[in-house]
């Protein structure tokens, strides 16, 4: 699974991530920090990559809607960047290990994972 970490989470997660085994791209890295959120919604989709942000923008499923792209997790913990990795870390290497998050709207908390995706039927 290949993700894209958006310029609201600290650049250090990209090589933590990397450690753990998944493919990163930073969108400063690719030219886009400032960039406006649909252009880095578009270059995730363009990457075929999860977008991984602290932009709660990103969890509008009106304007981002379920089934429509190769996921996004929001990170949603306030505080240090330690904080945030413990629970970005546990999100991604357990309590998502093995699940497409194609369509998937994931949002990650201190306490818990939740996984939104589009109901089929």
């Amino acid at each position: 699974m290949r993700f894209l970490l958006d310029e609201s989470l600290p650049p250090q997660f990209v090589k933590a991530l990397q450690r753990a085994g998944f493919e990163v791209l930073e969108v400063r890295q690719l030219g886009l920090g400032g960039a406006d959120d649909m252009v880095v919604y578009a270059t995730a989709q363009a990457l075929g990559a999860v977008l991984v942000t602290a932009d709660k923008g990103f969890g509008d499923i009106r304007r981002f809607p379920l089934g429509t792209h190769h996921g996004i997790v929001v990170l949603r913990v306030i505080g240090k960047p330690e904080r945030q990795w413990k629970a970005l870390e546990r999100a991604l290497c357990q309590d998502l290990k093995g699940q497409n998050l194609t369509g998937a709207l994931v949002i990650v908390t201190e306490r818990k994972t939740r996984v939104r995706r589009l109901q089929s039927g």
